[in-house]
């Protein structure tokens, strides 16, 4: 059904094109290309089918229907990125797509970037391959790599001096090759830029300039807007602390292509020990690392494929990533695979930690490989991941495990339904502690994926403690996260009468369920909804973890549940400050177990703080 329609709407645009020669540049009436996007985007089509025919039009150089998908593409994009913007765009008459650009621009600047992602749609890239020096010329030798080229421009750029100011001459040239290749001739001091408008779906103009395209920028905590004529890269000082660091003062460097190609991080610390805590044992006060790092470095490399890696030497952890991701054409489904390493050289490395359960001079080598998807249907949305972790050679360790995660809302009018269903199978006769399984919460390898949990400090070491007969304050979602028993060793009697702890295990599975009920009391809009997002909710949570220890046959310990009210509060802007994540801060009361500790009652009051959500 859904071709059908692509079809006969693409036939009406067809018509239109045969009849009035649409162009970009020029100024149509509201029956413009722009116009005919918006219309077609405000149905139900198949963005498959539109990559498949922009790439049909493209080879076949039928320019008005191909600059329509084009176009197509790009009001997709904005309707994503800056709705508002692009809607009262299109509620005028007499727009083009170039002027769309500048509107954009002049109105939306953090969206100036119209050369969209078209890494979904098999990609276009024009560039300048060669270059020759003749006398006072140059020659630009400029290639398509998919063999032809659509009509389009090229500006030549020459930059003079008269009067003790910088003048810039531009001139254009109409560029309408059969070939995949050809040359311009430019003056010595004129640099060349294919397509200067973007209307083409080039992956990288960064190759379509001659030169090199760099920009430096200060960033205070204001992310510089992406530019496609030049790769952004821009900086900042850098504060954090910890217990046992102190004081780290640094700085945190970021480079960007439109967010797509050769993406880095690198956040750089000089570890003062200023303010170290005074619980920081005496006689290893000073056996910190005085300098950390993290560097963080992502790009496109074909279509659909992503390289990502990752490495640092930060609180007492050396640890290294590198692996792939790709995204099916549907862009709901992505395949990955991974290598991490992970290690702590000594007993001082433990003194970050707020769960200490880390192996000391052991390598902990692994590969992942998982698949995930998520889906949307009229009343809600999930996901699914589906992953298989196994030990490598070089490892200390002799694990693996296969672990199954959804998470589904569902709404029934004002009321959503959200729920996290969660499984784990672990073999091996060596397990790494930090990469065990929790039953209250996330395990200490997760902790080090943010920075307000990968050590002590900015949250309180006593707000944490041990795992004992009661109940911790502070939470970090994930594991089976049976919220009730944070930090309790939930000990279970075996057969032969030995009293274990399950706190943590190899295999498990849980259900988490939360009921929001703050719309039923709250349905008016304000203008700090897109700051702030305030939601209590009622919770159950409920599972089994196993008890057994490696090399003995699978067992159980006794199924445990938890349920209580809680609420969260959602930092989802800090102002104008659009390069600081957003935070969630919750509370909740397990006011109910299934299996309390033994000084507790089944109903009694329990609460603890967290900064994170399992689902």
């Amino acid at each position: 059904m859904k071709k059908l329609f692509l079809l006969v709407l693409l036939s009406s645009c067809t018509g239109l094109f045969a009849q009035q020669s649409a162009s970009f540049s020029a100024t149509p009436t509201a029956d413009s290309i722009l116009h005919q996007a918006w219309l077609f985007t405000s149905g139900d089509y198949d963005r498959n089918e539109v990559n498949h025919e922009m790439l049909r039009t493209y080879y076949q150089n039928q320019e008005d229907a191909f600059r329509f998908y084009v176009t197509v593409k790009k009001v997709e994009y904005l309707r994503t990125t800056a709705p508002d913007c692009i809607k009262g765009f299109v509620s005028t008459k007499g727009n083009d797509v170039k002027r769309l650009y500048n509107f954009v621009k002049r109105t939306c600047p953090t969206k100036a970037g119209l050369v969209m992602s078209f890494h979904d749609f098999d990609p276009i890239n024009y560039k300048i391959q060669t270059t020759k020096i003749t006398g006072d010329s140059v020659i630009y030798t400029v290639v398509s790599e998919k063999g032809v080229s659509m009509p389009h421009q090229i500006l030549l750029r020459k930059k003079s001096r008269e009067d003790f100011e910088s003048k810039s001459r531009e001139r254009r040239i109409k560029i309408s090759p059969v070939e995949n290749s050809y040359s311009v001739k430019a003056s010595e001091n004129e640099k060349l830029i294919i397509d200067p408008d973007a209307l083409l779906p080039d992956v990288n103009y960064l190759n379509n300039i001659s030169g090199t395209p760099v920009s430096y920028n200060f960033n205070p905590l204001i992310k510089p807007e992406s530019q496609f004529t030049e790769y952004v890269v821009d900086w900042r000082p850098d504060l954090w602390y910890n217990s046992f660091d102190g004081i780290k003062a640094g700085a945190v460097i970021n480079g960007t292509y439109m967010n797509q190609l050769h993406n880095f991080t690198l956040r750089a610390f000089y570890n003062t020990g200023l303010e170290q805590e005074y619980l920081v044992p005496r006689e290893i006060r000073n056996d910190f690392d005085r300098i950390n790092f993290v560097f963080d470095y992502d790009t496109y490399l074909t279509k659909g494929l992503r390289l990502r890696t990752d490495m640092r030497l930060l609180d007492g952890l050396q640890s290294g990533q590198a692996g792939l991701d790709y995204f099916l054409p549907n862009g709901k489904t992505e395949i990955y695979g991974f290598f991490r390493t992970m290690y702590r050289s000594n007993e001082a490395a433990l003194e970050y930690l707020f769960i200490p359960e880390w192996g000391i001079g052991q390598r902990n080598h692994k590969f992942h490989v998982g698949i995930s998807h998520n889906y949307e249907y009229a009343q809600g949305a999930g996901m699914i991941d589906l992953e298989l972790v196994s030990g490598s050679l070089g490892s200390d360790y002799d694990f693996s495990y296969i672990v199954f995660e959804s998470k589904h809302e569902h709404r029934f009018g004002k009321l959503p339904l959200r729920y996290r269903l969660f499984g784990q199978y672990g073999t091996g006769s060596n397990w790494a502690p930090e990469s065990r399984l929790f039953l209250a919460g996330a395990n200490p390898e997760e902790y080090m994926d943010d920075a307000f949990t990968r050590s002590q400090g900015i949250i309180n070491r006593s707000f944490a403690g041990d795992f004992d007969g009661s109940m911790n304050t502070f939470h970090y979602g994930g594991g089976l996260n049976l919220r009730g028993y944070n930090g309790y060793f939930a000990p279970h009697v075996t057969s032969s009468g030995e009293v274990v702890p399950t706190y943590a295990g190899t295999t498990g599975a849980s259900v988490n369920a939360e009921i929001p009920f703050t719309a039923l009391f709250l349905n008016r809009t304000t203008s700090l909804d897109e700051l702030f997002g305030i939601e209590a909710y009622i919770f159950g949570d409920a599972g089994i973890i196993n008890a057994n220890v490696p090399g003995e046959d699978l067992a159980f310990a006794d199924f445990r549940a938890d349920a209580g009210i809680g609420g969260n509060l959602e930092i989802k802007r800090f102002g104008k400050f659009n390069d600081l994540k957003p935070l969630t801060i919750r509370v909740d009361l397990p006011l109910f177990l299934n299996r309390p500790g033994p000084d507790e009652d089944y109903f009694d009051f329990r609460f603890l703080i967290g900064i994170s959500k399992a689902f």
